[in-house]
């Protein structure tokens, strides 16, 4: 009995720590996967209800273990234990030896470095003596600590009650041992990859090793690849186009709105067509003039001459008012389609300026044409002029004119201006034709005199062409016969 109560209070202490190890929140020892081997050294004490008289003695051992969870682990044991017979075999030597598999259970440590744990298992148990051997089954529970000096190496202690049969043994062990850990070697995982560095050369959102336009202009839409993106197809990226509609093929200035060009010649290869011999425009016509409507309306400060021409066929002189009242139709159609009259000048130029050859068919329909000239604002801004009957010489009204227009010009030193002089029906076309010319050239002198460069005036004689009201009074002969002034862009005549 004295064996028992000695065993008993050695199992008391490691049951006390149970329930302590529950609460504690310290690092556990060990973790799923780790290795363990620990020599073992114990004594064992044989109780009064064994079939045999076997006095206490040591045992040694070993155990060899795998953690199967971070808490729960499976070892094999190998125990040999030397001692005596009392009693009927008083003095004879007995060897016992055991070899079960346990299974461990650790709890969180109750202090720093220090977790108790449970244990049970089965297995085998033989006992060798001189006169006979036994084999039979073995059964233990116990409990125990463990110390960890680092987490390689650990100090064991634990009490063990251990039942054998064949010969049947109750028995305690208590015994110490020192563990030789070998954590699990998780494999190396990488670290994440450093989050990619965006560069976005041309700030468009799309970085520059997915931008296939990596020099996108700043404030163009683009789309997923970083190409800007362009709806009307006129150069100028969507986000900086100011005007984001304008027609297919429209030529456009660097926000992408139509710029106003010089000259739009439309003849009848391009569709403006007249009946025969007249003025009246077919139907074709005015959808093509229609086009032109469009064109003005996105230039409401031009003015826009619209000038008419013939072939060579037929006589000068009724090329010449053919030419005239072409260029009125189309003014006339214009302006029902909401131009401003203010804003249109239908001039006939005859059978002049031609732009191809007069032998051909297709010559002829390219010379019979409408030119139209956007001509900068202060085209009607500049007042016409008028001379005296049969002469070169201004009248007093026109003289005071020509000072305003002067002062004007002198201005605007970056526009060029043409002189266009006309004369009334009196006189032979030839004579009226010189008398335009000289009395453009008079004017152009008059300019340069007054301080007017030069290089920027160009006199044009039209001759007794364009009248603008009847030859038939004195009244009608002193409107016709005049100086206009035209202003062209810079660039150009």
């Amino acid at each position: 009995m004295s064996k028992k109560l000695f065993g008993l209070s050695l199992i008391i202490p490691f049951l006390m720590c149970i329930p302590l190890s529950v609460q504690a929140d310290n690092e556990f020892l060990f973790e799923k996967g780790d290795i363990y081997g620990t020599p073992m050294a114990s004594g064992i004490f044989y109780l009064n209800n064994s079939q045999v008289d076997l006095d206490s003695s040591y045992i040694v051992g070993g155990r060899v273990g795998y953690f199967l969870t971070d808490k729960i682990s499976l070892e094999g044991v190998f125990d040999y234990s030397g001692t005596q017979f009392n009693g009927l075999f008083q003095g004879m030597n007995a060897n016992n030896y055991y070899a079960l598999v346990d299974a461990l259970y650790h709890f969180n440590p109750i202090a720093n470095n220090l977790a108790p744990y449970v244990l049970a298992g089965v297995g085998w148990t033989g006992m060798r003596t001189a006169r006979f051997n036994e084999d039979g089954f073995a059964g233990n529970v116990g409990a125990g600590l463990h110390y960890g000096l680092n987490k390689y190496l650990l100090l064991r202690g634990e009490v063990r009650y251990l039942g054998a049969t064949n010969p049947r043994q109750d028995d305690i062990i208590v015994g110490v041992g020192l563990a030789f850990n070998v954590p699990y070697r998780k494999a190396a995982v990488p670290p994440p990859p450093p989050p990619p560095v965006w560069r976005d050369f041309d700030e468009d959102g799309v970085p520059d090793h997915l931008d296939k336009c990596p020099t996108t202009p700043k404030g163009c839409i683009v789309d997923k690849d970083g190409c800007p993106l362009d709806a009307d197809v006129d150069g100028v990226c969507d986000g900086l186009d100011e005007c984001p509609d304008t027609p297919l093929g429209t030529a456009v200035d660097e926000k992408g709105c139509p710029v106003r060009p010089d000259t739009v010649a439309l003849s009848w290869a391009e569709g403006l067509t007249f009946a025969l011999g007249s003025a009246k425009l077919t139907p074709q016509a005015e959808g093509v003039l229609d086009g032109l409507v469009v064109l003005a309306n996105k230039h409401p400060d031009a003015v826009i001459e619209i000038g008419g021409y013939t072939d060579s066929t037929g006589s000068a002189v009724f090329n010449q008012r053919l030419s005239e009242n072409r260029a009125l139709s189309v003014r006339n159609y214009m302006v029902l389609k909401g131009i401003t009259p203010d804003r249109l000048r239908a001039i006939g130029y005859g059978e002049t300026n031609f732009v191809a050859t007069n032998d051909t068919d297709e010559g002829r329909q390219q010379n019979r044409r409408v030119e139209f000239k956007f001509l900068g604002q202060d085209a009607v801004g500049l007042p016409m002029l008028h001379f005296k009957l049969g002469k070169s010489e201004l009248t007093d009204a026109s003289m005071s004119d020509l000072n305003a227009i002067a002062e004007k010009l002198k201005a605007r030193t970056n526009v060029r201006v043409e002189i266009s002089a006309y004369t009334d029906s009196s006189g032979s076309a030839e004579l009226n034709k010189k008398l335009s010319l000289k009395r453009a050239g008079m004017v152009k002198d008059m300019l340069i005199a007054k301080g007017v460069a030069p290089e920027n005036l160009k006199p044009v004689g039209r001759g007794a062409t364009n009248f603008l009201t009847t030859n038939a009074t004195q009244e009608g002969r002193e409107m016709n016969r005049r100086v206009e002034f035209t202003i062209f862009w810079a660039s150009g005549w």
